[in-house]
């Protein structure tokens, strides 16, 4: 479990080592949280990686990995299905080497790592800035967080609550049209319906 720390000596105990499947492309997106900011930074895909567990936390060498994709509208347990079922496959495909002998494994690259924290409660402020597309996913893929949504810009703060569509080519001629909870909102580029808490 991600908020247990393994010790030096219990790693060290099995005769082949300690794995452990992480959901980023290490070294990318090392931490707690890595489906989060993958979502708040816009990723279309991640990953799984397989890897050998070491005192420093998913910085081990690497197994194996596989790409992800994570497609629009994604919740957050809908990604964790799909990287658990590519997390597995690479399981079997990693026994079936074992059983053939020793592994092959590469050390990450440090120069591309990346380390993210625990997400707090201001990093689910979203900006005008961004496309529709990537405030939907961002939105749909943390909702069960439980969360409001802050959005700065236009001249106003809105607290959304629940991500409902986007469309990429839509172009307001305003920045904002709100109906009662509901609101269009632009962004850049595109248009974000959702709900508003206040």
């Amino acid at each position: 479990m991600f908020s247990l720390i393994l010790p030096a000596e219990l790693l060290q105990a099995p005769r082949l080592g300690c794995f452990n499947l992480h959901p980023s492309l290490l070294p990318g997106y090392r931490g707690p949280a890595p489906l989060f900011w993958q979502w708040r930074l816009g990723e279309e895909q991640t990953g799984v990686t397989l890897h050998r567990m070491t005192p420093a936390v998913d910085a081990g060498e690497v197994v194996a990995q596989a790409g992800v994709p994570l497609p629009d509208g994604s919740s957050g347990l809908q990604a964790d299905a799909l990287i658990a079922q590519a997390g597995a496959a690479l399981m079997l495909q990693t026994l079936t080497r074992l059983a053939q002998g020793p592994l092959s494994v590469r050390p990450q690259d440090e120069a591309r790592s990346t380390y993210f924290p625990w997400p707090s409660d201001s990093d689910f402020k979203l900006s005008p800035t961004w496309s529709a597309r990537r405030a939907f996913n961002f939105m749909r893929g943390t909702a069960a967080w439980g969360y409001p949504y802050r959005l700065t810009g236009h001249d106003t703060t809105l607290w959304l609550q629940t991500a409902l569509d986007f469309d990429l080519q839509q172009q307001l001629d305003r920045p904002l049209l709100r109906t009662g909870r509901e609101a269009l909102i632009q962004f850049a580029p595109g248009v974000l319906r959702a709900t508003v808490l206040w």
